[in-house]
């Protein structure tokens, strides 16, 4: 079976205006994709810091307790 291309209905476009609007297509793609690559990476790293808050987080707490007075009379 053949491939057959895809055909685009340019409109009132040139060749040199569709060209330019398929270049600025692709430009935005690739960005896309580098974005949501650095997304990706940007979401495992927040993964790794909220474990290491809590790890932190429970090392520096400190409990407090108060000691009231009995409410037995001395003598």
């Amino acid at each position: 079976m053949e491939n057959k291309e895809p055909v685009i209905i340019a409109g009132n476009l040139s060749e040199n205006e569709l060209h330019e609007w398929m270049s600025a297509k692709i430009r935005a793609i690739n960005e896309l994709k580098l974005l949501n690559e650095e997304k990706a990476s940007l979401e495992l790293r927040l993964v790794e810091l909220n474990g290491q808050i809590r790890s932190v987080s429970q090392r520096s707490c400190i409990a407090v307790f108060q000691q009231t007075r009995d409410s037995i009379p001395h003598r």
